[in-house]
């Protein structure tokens, strides 16, 4: 069976040589572009089919993807409860390993890391500091100047946790606005 781009081309070549074709055979040549019509509507008709089934495949696939979604959440929830209860057990029997001759339970010790709480008390020297304008040339001044002189410039300062966190691990020091995290988790083997 021919394809749409063929039966179309056909149509077309069918088209550009009415003016050529002689008295005698114009009626044998007005059935054959009616055939080819025909056969292109029949093309197209079924292209329409296809679209549409298509459309619904593609429909169904997204609300599987949804509803596969939805099941990752839940089976993660599900993971971290399990993990709690496994937690909670390993407290009740004071060991830190069980094991089998398949899986293996352990206990860990996170390691200890800072949770900020107050973002206002947070020192500027933990922050990342981005300033933007366009002065053209200045002479070096301070932020306070530097606002003053230039009134649409913007300061944005953001809490660098990386930075934070290096500080933490170096010195062991709490930052103000800031909480040490410590705790346990459970790996399955």
């Amino acid at each position: 069976m021919a394809t749409l781009y063929e039966l179309s081309n056909f149509a077309i070549e069918l088209e550009n040589i009415l003016d050529q074709v002689d008295s005698d055979s114009i009626e044998e040549f007005l059935i054959a572009q009616e055939e080819t019509a025909e056969s292109l509507e029949q093309k197209m008709i079924d292209y329409g089919y296809v679209i549409l089934e298509k459309e619904s495949e593609t429909e169904s696939i997204k609300s599987e993807i949804e509803r596969l979604k939805g099941r990752i959440i839940k089976n993660k929830r599900n993971i971290d409860s399990m993990k709690k209860s496994l937690l909670s057990a390993f407290e009740i029997v004071k060991k830190t390993k069980i094991k089998d001759d398949l899986i293996t339970l352990s206990k860990r010790r996170l390691p200890k890391r800072l949770n900020i709480v107050d973002e206002d008390k947070i020192s500027d020297r933990f922050k990342n500091t981005e300033i933007k304008f366009n002065p053209g040339e200045i002479d070096f001044m301070d932020l306070v100047e530097l606002k003053e002189k230039y009134e649409k410039m913007e300061v944005n300062q953001k809490i660098s946790k990386s930075v934070i966190d290096k500080y933490f691990k170096e010195t062991g020091e709490v930052i103000n606005g800031t909480e040490v995290i410590d705790g346990y988790s459970v790996s399955v083997k």
